[in-house]
């Protein structure tokens, strides 16, 4: 038996949703509406009291409202269908204690970042791009072969690294190639506004080859709900 049912199989717990589901159904309503807010890993939120709705909380004891706490945070902490609202971007949650059905459940929504993933695949010419294949051939002859470089953008702003990593040889500029690499993003209208995107360039001097792996983030809504019944 988890803390929540412990809590809610106790006389003490039990005596005093009765007489809250009393003072609630007293005011012309059959629940009292729980709110609060959940992100960066935990409940950021007070919890915000009221009759449904949107009616002001009245005439209810502060012991009451102690123990109706204690049973949201322990709701909070020990239920499953929560599992993933820890790690969302954001979450707005709805206890709803109902003295009619007698139940307590949770109605709320959450956010999640999904990856919308893509692939470039560009053959540098010597021909055509003389001044990067040049490049390539130098950073070659000197032990260069893959060489990473990273790139983020979020709400108005994004940039490319001033540097690229190659397992060989550590951390070196890309400074030729900065103007291609941003041409590369230039294919992702907004790639750095909103909720951004990120990625990485891979410049093989090798095969005179760079590949773009982009990630578009796209935030998404989803609904959340589960139940607990009360025992009184």
């Amino acid at each position: 038996m988890n803390k929540l049912k412990e809590l809610l199989s106790l006389e003490e717990t039990k005596e005093k949703l009765k007489l809250l589901g009393f003072i609630v159904k007293s005011h012309g309503s059959n629940k009292l509406i729980v709110s609060t807010a959940i992100y960066d890993g935990g409940v950021q939120e007070s919890f915000n009291f009221e009759y449904e709705h949107n009616r002001k909380l009245t005439d209810i004891p502060s012991n009451i409202l102690e123990v109706v706490d204690k049973i949201c945070s322990e709701y909070l902490d020990s239920s499953s269908c929560l599992e993933y609202v820890w790690d969302s971007n954001y979450s707005s949650v709805e206890i709803i204690f109902d003295f009619t059905d007698r139940k307590i459940y949770l109605d709320g929504t959450y956010n999640t970042m999904e990856v919308d993933s893509h692939q470039i695949d560009r053959k540098i010419d010597e021909g055509d791009e003389k001044g990067l294949y040049d490049e390539m051939v130098r950073l070659e002859s000197e032990g260069y072969d893959i060489i990473e470089v990273e790139f983020s953008g979020y709400g108005d702003s994004g940039s490319i690294s001033d540097e690229g990593y190659s397992e060989e040889m550590g951390s070196v500029s890309i400074g030729v190639f900065e103007d291609y690499l941003y041409g590369m993003l230039s294919n992702f209208g907004g790639w750095e506004i909103n909720e951004g995107s990120q990625g990485t360039f891979k410049i093989n001097t090798r095969t005179k080859e760079i590949t773009l792996y982009f990630g578009y983030n796209n935030e998404v809504s989803n609904n959340l709900y589960c139940e607990e019944k009360l025992d009184f």
